[in-house]
């Protein structure tokens, strides 16, 4: 018997890259998982790998205000999934600016949600992967002296890393899973950051 027996478990954009990993990892821990995403593709592509993996796959939109009625009853946890770009300086490129602004505002609320979650038996933490082989590394979105110089954001992040390089998204994953633990019943309102130390650089 799997640690997530029986459980349901909700993670959106669960069609590729991290998500996709966290989805596989529960679904093979015996948990009843909910797929999402917005490429059909991808979600055909998941629902195979879940099939491999003994799994069936159930697809709905939820967001997370409308589960919280139900883990009020059975005593869930969210783990939500930020970035390392809630607290750092944006590459120059304007769309960063915007993402980095976005995961900031989740981590707040994240953090400023614990209390009244906590009332009801629900923990809520977030992880935070620094660069990681998903497609929102991978592409493109340099400036143009980083593109003239062959660097993509994932190659500009991952050689500014205390431990060169970057993660596979199987990493982030176990994260996701100890948190949503019941060895993690002690753990709530915190930040995991996964990023090989990126977060404590300072470029000179």
């Amino acid at each position: 018997m799997g640690r997530f027996q029986d459980k349901v478990v909700i993670i959106t954009g669960s069609s590729n890259g991290i998500g996709q990993a966290a989805l596989l990892d529960f679904a093979k821990e015996g948990a009843n998982v909910v797929l999402h995403g917005l490429n059909p593709d991808r979600i055909k592509e998941t629902e195979e790998l879940l099939k491999k993996a003994g799994v069936s796959a159930d697809r709905r939109l939820r967001l997370i205000e409308l589960a919280i009625p139900h883990l009020k009853k059975t005593k869930g946890n969210t783990v939500g999934v930020s970035s390392t770009g809630a607290f750092r300086k944006p590459i120059n490129h304007d769309l960063h600016t915007f993402y980095s602004t976005a995961s900031a505002a989740f981590d707040h609320y994240m953090r400023n949600d614990t209390e009244r979650l906590a009332s009801f038996g629900i923990r809520i933490n977030n992880v935070n992967p620094g660069p990681t082989k998903t497609g929102i590394f991978t592409h493109d979105g340099s400036n143009d002296a980083e593109k003239n110089a062959g660097l993509s954001v994932y190659e500009k992040l991952s050689r500014n890393a205390v431990i060169p390089g970057g993660a596979e998204p199987w990493e982030i994953s176990r994260v996701i899973l100890f948190l949503a633990d019941e060895q993690s019943k002690s753990i709530t309102g915190a930040s995991y950051y996964i990023d090989r130390g990126l977060s404590t650089f300072a470029p000179q």
